[in-house]
């Protein structure tokens, strides 16, 4: 049997690999942050990428917490196409802080 990797993510966001595979990445932002989510995303869209990831995010038990360093960039098929984007956080506990 293949062990699956658990990913920092799903530790803490709390979600399955399935779960949070499937999630909407909207759904990571409270609402009444989706404003900052959204500009964040424009900005990765005109660069490829931001190195200035921070925000309030949402856990699969809807306990809020703050990103203060990451990285978030575009992920670009073979033929240039974006497909996607994805994001790195430090798993060091200063850069997430529960609200």
């Amino acid at each position: 049997m293949q062990k699956i990797p658990i990913l920092y993510a799903q530790t803490i966001f709390g979600y399955s690999l399935e779960q949070f595979l499937a999630l909407p990445s909207r759904k990571s932002a409270p609402p009444q942050n989706q404003k900052q989510r959204n500009e964040m995303l424009e900005e990765v869209t005109l660069r490829g990428i931001s190195n200035s990831y921070t925000g309030t995010r949402i856990d699969s038990n809807g306990q809020l917490f703050e990103i203060t360093e990451g990285s978030i960039w575009k992920v670009i098929n073979e033929s240039g196409e974006m497909i996607g984007i994805a994001a790195m956080i430090k798993s060091d506990k200063d850069c997430l802080t529960n609200i």
